[in-house]
């Protein structure tokens, strides 16, 4: 049976969830400083952009033979976000994904976690993630 986005993103709601109030990127933030240099140059107002995570958007970009890699990742990725909750961690403080896609040759999961998530916590999506890439690459070793 072949592994596709949709079932992959069933396999870990929690993890593939539309934030409750739209996605945000925390990069993209602008300070009063930012703010004041944008009027005195003329430029009108900043506003955050609202829009989902790029994998809602485009789906995983990565070779169809990862896909079971991926599976088995957000599959471990969900137990562990599973756990947090049952810990008492809010839902929008859980880690996300965002974009999972092939980058020169090797396996990008990325994703992001609220400040509230605990970090001891995360270690488990961390493990998950540094394990599936390590797949990944072991996968490309053995192809000739």
């Amino acid at each position: 049976m072949a592994i596709s986005d949709h079932t992959i993103f069933n396999a870990a709601p929690l993890f593939f969830r539309h934030k409750t109030e739209g996605y945000f990127d925390p990069d993209d933030v602008f300070t009063e400083d930012d703010h004041a240099l944008r009027a005195e140059l003329g430029l009108p107002e900043y506003v955050q952009e609202r829009r989902y995570p790029p994998i809602h958007t485009w789906g995983i970009e990565c070779p169809d033979v990862w896909l079971e890699i991926v599976l088995d990742a957000v599959t471990a990725i969900e137990s562990a976000l599973n756990e947090m909750v049952t810990g008492g961690v809010a839902i929008d403080d859980l880690p996300g994904c965002f974009q999972i896609k092939e980058k020169f040759g090797g396996l990008r999961l990325y994703w992001r976690a609220g400040k509230a998530a605990p970090t001891t916590q995360t270690q488990a999506v961390r493990d998950a993630v540094a394990q599936a890439e390590a797949r990944v690459l072991s996968l490309r070793r053995r192809v000739p």
